[in-house]
């Protein structure tokens, strides 16, 4: 997934970078985001979702940091 599909909810801006890999002790795809100094994360379990589900996220939009974000 690209920096430019996951949008910040602090700076509302594209994060700075993104990985993932595939936790293999819990079976889990992890996402990690990076944005001003701070890293947020999101877990799912790929095997419980259909091609058709991973093709959608894979082509989706995110916001992260939305537990920091500040009010407007």
């Amino acid at each position: 997934m690209s920096p430019k599909q996951i949008t910040c909810a602090r700076c509302r801006k594209p994060v700075e970078s993104t990985s993932w890999w595939d936790d293999h002790t819990t079976r889990e795809r992890v996402l990690q985001v990076r944005c001003h100094g701070a890293v947020d994360e999101m877990r799912f379990r790929p095997d419980r979702l259909s091609l058709e589900q991973l093709r959608a996220f894979s082509e989706a939009r995110g916001v992260a940091f939305t537990d920091e974000a500040k009010p407007s």
